[in-house]
């Protein structure tokens, strides 16, 4: 039956004529092997050299998330900017929500040590 769903096909070999030298022999064979995406996405990172802006902003996603638990609802009225020199710069809208996080700040320089290591983020700094 030509034409239908069940028509038998050739089905294309595995080394293809493209790497075979003039006697038709492969010259390399290869066989892929998977790897899982976790596993590739660090090495990918270290390789590309982003890896300290990666850690950076995996910080600053912790401090979004620390200070949620601290000042519930107020917590929108801070965001962590960026580091620099172990230092974690803070945009926050008044005062008083300076004031209340630097209440926690020891809590909150343990917390990051024990997520990212000591020396990580060493203190803080606002911009009101």
């Amino acid at each position: 039956m030509e034409g239908s769903l069940f028509e038998k096909k050739e089905i294309p070999p595995l080394v293809s004529t493209l790497g075979r030298n003039d006697n038709k022999v492969p010259i390399l064979n290869t066989i892929i092997m998977w790897e899982p995406l976790g596993d590739l996405i660090p090495s990918s990172v270290k390789k590309s050299g982003i890896e300290k802006s990666v850690s950076d902003a995996m910080v600053c996603e912790e401090f979004q998330f620390i200070a949620k638990n601290i000042l519930k609802d107020a917590s929108e009225h801070c965001h962590a900017v960026y580091i620099k020199d172990g230092c974690l710069w803070i945009a926050v809208l008044s005062n008083s929500v300076s004031n209340e996080l630097k209440m926690y700040e020891q809590d909150i320089l343990k917390a990051f040590d024990e997520k990212f290591g000591e020396e990580r983020v060493t203190s803080f700094k606002f911009m009101v």
